[in-house]
């Protein structure tokens, strides 16, 4: 891997971190809101729910995030771990 394509996937990852992280702020104030804010309906509780799980399963690859090769934050930023 040369210079440029190991600073493309580290740029790359630190885009991928920080959506994962305001993802899933933005999860939690959303379900703050249909418990405690909302007079929610079932509805409110589907759409959320459905959304998450599409965002988890089809858009966010934790495949990174759980490898047992990743020891710290710093070894997500490094292309020769798998």
């Amino acid at each position: 891997m040369n210079q440029k394509q190991r600073m493309n996937y580290k740029i790359n990852m630190l885009f991928r971190v920080i959506y994962v992280l305001a993802f899933n702020v933005y999860s939690w104030y959303w379900l703050y809101k249909i418990i405690c804010v909302y007079q929610s309906t079932w509805e409110e509780w589907a759409n959320w729910f459905f959304v998450i799980c599409g965002v988890h399963f089809f858009v966010i690859d934790y495949s990174k995030f759980w490898s047992k090769n990743v020891k710290s934050l710093s070894d997500i930023f490094n292309p020769d771990i798998q």
